[in-house]
């Protein structure tokens, strides 16, 4: 039999850094936006090509250059302008984009797959503000221990179990420890598209500093390119770590580091929530959004992890 983690001693309480919400409101939608999202109205300064402008002067012009990578991004949706998105991206974008690429077709896959249930998408929730983050149902049946004998039953009776959502908000809550909301899929696609916008923008900041030569080095170690040091402390010891960016929870995540705590790591620049595993796949903490920069450390409150 297994153990649960051993509760680590109480840290002092620190301020948690949460994303702001203007950058997720008021977004293009439903499968118009799909097909026209790189055509949206965008302010004068961010029409021009981002290389061939001059930097971004302040946060609210970083902010549309958010926007214009993001609607760049949404090309790639095409089959036939893929290639050539794909090159001009590489070229011309002033971030790495490799991890947010895998993350937008996977969306686009359970965008499609809303199709096969009443146009409806399920999104984990978190933090007070009620964040959502939309569900990569996949990953997530995918991410099911072999210990958990009931919801392994459950999927292996329902001949297509990402169509049901109600069972997998259930294995998001059983498994990793999140509530979950039921979306329409244009509704869901905002949300994605908003929480996309901001990531890109968190990244910016992050890249701008790593530009500037302002990224310190944990425990002295020279620093990976284009990373930022950070720690993550939990209220749990002996776990490893794990990581989702906000704009689609796979369920496993990315390990980031073990055991705790801390952990001390390097992370790309994004906005993430995080969690802690003993085995199989993490508990999710429900209270935290982490803009990377500016946080250099995140404070995880778990849930209990189940004895088995």
């Amino acid at each position: 039999m297994g153990k649960s983690a051993s509760r680590s001693q109480p840290e002092p309480q620190r301020p948690r850094t949460r994303t702001r919400t203007r950058t997720r409101q008021n977004e293009h939608k439903g499968e118009q936006a799909q097909k026209d999202y790189t055509q949206e109205q965008e302010p004068e300064h961010a029409q021009k090509d981002y290389t061939q402008g001059s930097r971004p002067k302040n946060l609210d012009e970083l902010d549309d250059l958010a926007t214009h990578i993001r609607n760049d991004m949404f090309g790639l949706w095409d089959p036939e302008k893929r290639s050539a998105t794909l090159g001009e991206l590489s070229h011309n974008a002033p971030i790495e984009f490799a991890d947010i690429e895998q993350g937008l077709m996977r969306f686009q896959s359970e965008y499609r797959l809303a199709g096969q249930r009443n146009d409806e998408m399920l999104c984990a929730v978190v933090n007070t503000d009620e964040t959502a983050i939309p569900v990569d149902s996949r990953s997530v049946y995918a991410a099911v221990s072999a210990h958990s004998d009931d919801l392994n039953e459950r999927i292996s009776n329902t001949e297509r179990p990402w169509i049901d959502l109600g069972l997998l908000g259930d294995v998001v809550a059983r498994i990793g420890g999140l509530e979950t909301k039921v979306f329409n899929k244009d509704e869901a696609f905002q949300v994605f598209a908003g929480n996309l916008r901001y990531f890109i923008f968190t990244r910016l900041i992050g890249s701008s500093i790593l530009a500037s030569g302002g990224s310190g080095e944990p425990s002295g170690r020279p620093a990976p390119p284009g990373v930022l040091p950070f720690t993550v402390h939990a209220n749990f010891e002996g776990l490893r770590i794990h990581y989702d960016p906000i704009y689609l929870h796979s369920g496993n995540g990315k390990v980031f580091g073990s055991p705790s705590s801390p952990v001390d790591h390097w992370l790309e620049p994004g906005s993430y929530i995080f969690g802690g595993a003993t085995y199989g796949p993490p508990r999710w903490d429900p209270d935290g959004v982490y803009d990377v920069p500016p946080a250099a450390e995140a404070h995880l409150t778990l849930p209990e992890f189940p004895l088995v």
